[in-house]
């Protein structure tokens, strides 16, 4: 401490040799501020050393959580690329059941436009079968008729 404060006296341009007792204090006697000296520089190591010891087991603390973060970070990511992957599965199953349900109505409009073309076709003749049936009637109920005058103008 004393040379550093020596050195630090020569930087702004004190050449002199400065005088022991006037860099450390006046009224003690020499070896009294030696011990001093040394128990204080003893304790000021210490403490730069629990200093040192502290700031080292932060900068472990936070290199461990920075690891943990990056660990954390990496699962994330490799659970978030599962997840899209899973989603674009899911959407492409979605837009083949889409697909599928889209020709199954397609053919189901085309049985119902084809059953429905059949019942008209097959009223159509039912219709006509059933004309043709009180045509028939009609002119066997004439004929019945003009049967029943003609022997009654015979009797």
């Amino acid at each position: 401490a004393i040379a550093g404060g020596r050195k630090a006296l020569k930087n702004v341009g004190v050449d002199a040799e400065i005088p022991l007792h006037l860099l450390t204090g006046p009224s003690l006697p020499p070896g009294k501020l030696t011990s001093e000296i040394i128990e204080r520089d003893r304790a000021a190591l210490e403490r730069r050393s629990e200093l040192e010891r502290r700031y080292k087991r932060r900068i472990e603390q936070r290199q461990e959580e920075t690891e943990f973060a990056h660990e954390r970070a990496s699962e994330c990511h490799d659970q978030l690329e599962a997840l899209q992957r899973h989603h674009a599965e899911h959407e492409q199953r979605l837009r083949e059941e889409k697909a599928e349900i889209h020709q199954a109505m397609q053919r189901l409009e085309a049985h119902v436009r084809q059953r429905g073309r059949a019942l008209r076709e097959s009223r159509d003749r039912t219709e006509k079968e059933a004309a043709a049936a009180r045509g028939e009637i009609r002119d066997l109920e004439s004929a019945r008729a003009e049967t029943h005058r003609s022997e009654r103008g015979a009797a």
